[in-house]
C-alpha cells in the first residue's frame, strides 16, 4: 500500500489562518493524529477566514487537479 504524503507547509498555512486541528484534517483529508503530531506546539493564528462547504469543495478540486498536472 502506497503511503500518502501530506504537505506540512499547507497544514501550517491553515493553522496560521486560525483553523483547528480537526478542521485542518477535514480540509486536507488526513487524520487528526497526523495534524496533531505535525503541528505540535504551533499556535493558532488569528487570520481566521470562514470556510464553508463550497470553499472546501473548491480546495479539494484544486488539489485533485494539481495532482493530475503533476502526473503529466
Amino acid at each position: 500500500m502506497a503511503k500518502i504524503k501530506f504537505s506540512k507547509e499547507l497544514a501550517l498555512s491553515y493553522r496560521e489562518q486560525g483553523l483547528s486541528h480537526q478542521e485542518i484534517s477535514e480540509v486536507m483529508g488526513c487524520s487528526v493524529k497526523w495534524v496533531n503530531s505535525t503541528l505540535r506546539g504551533v499556535p493558532k493564528g488569528n487570520m481566521r477566514v470562514p470556510i464553508d462547504d463550497t470553499k472546501i469543495q473548491v480546495m479539494n478540486l484544486v488539489r485533485e487537479l494539481l495532482t493530475k498536472l503533476e502526473a503529466l
